[in-house]
């Protein structure tokens, strides 16, 4: 595996605590750049609903 596939690996675990299969399509659009992958991720809105889950304004 190369780095860069680990580093991909490694953002996904530490920002969803999930396998990247569930995120295929930003993989694909990140084209294996881990700060890209990391940037995608953190606009979805699955990454601001675990994020963001209650705390108050």
């Amino acid at each position: 595996m190369s780095s860069s596939s680990l580093q991909v690996l490694q953002v996904v675990q530490a920002m969803f605590n999930a396998a990247p299969g569930v995120f295929v399509e930003e993989l694909t659009l990140a084209s294996g750049d881990a700060r890209g992958l990391a940037n995608l991720l953190a606009q979805s809105a699955e990454f601001k609903q675990l994020n963001f889950r209650g705390r108050r304004d």
